[in-house]
């Protein structure tokens, strides 16, 4: 069915708040914020330990909802310049 948007049909993007330095794997704490699934909302981040996330699930009643998800694998961290 047609999607329509609305925080009670659920699918949030929420980030945690990191609990561990970066380059370790763990656990996180805190919620930082849960950001809502919107039309034409495009959200990109780290997903790796610096920025700790979850998706709420989603209702049943919300409809058919798709993510696109792109990898980059690289030797360099972010920020570097050679």
């Amino acid at each position: 069915g047609a999607w329509s948007p609305s925080v009670s049909s659920g699918g949030c993007l929420r980030i945690f708040q990191p609990s561990e330095p970066a380059g370790s794997v763990g656990v996180h704490s805190n919620v930082v914020i849960d950001v809502a699934p919107l039309p034409e909302r495009l959200v990109l981040f780290f997903s790796d330990c610096r920025c700790p996330h979850a998706v709420l699930p989603v209702t049943a009643e919300a409809g058919d909802r798709y993510a696109a998800v792109l990898f980059y694998a690289g030797t360099e961290e972010p920020g570097d310049v050679s």
